[in-house]
């Protein structure tokens, strides 16, 4: 499932939303709902994978910004 094109499409559009509305900090942190992600529990795996490989980071307030690259 990691590697199927809808996993890796979710993956893309979370990022994607999270940079649209500035979420590049801890400060600017937004939930994925404020990001404007449509069904943001139904994809836990997608977003766990985001932060396990560093691209994402989800704070305390369970809120998330991008990793620059």
């Amino acid at each position: 499932m990691f590697g199927s094109a809808a996993f890796m499409l979710r993956q893309k559009m979370i990022l994607k939303k999270l940079k649209e509305c500035q979420a590049v900090s801890r400060e600017s942190a937004k939930t994925l709902e404020e990001a404007g992600v449509f069904h943001p529990n139904a994809f836990s795996k997608v977003v766990d994978d985001l932060v396990n490989k560093g691209q994402l980071i989800k704070t305390d307030t369970q809120k998330f910004y991008v990793v620059d690259e």
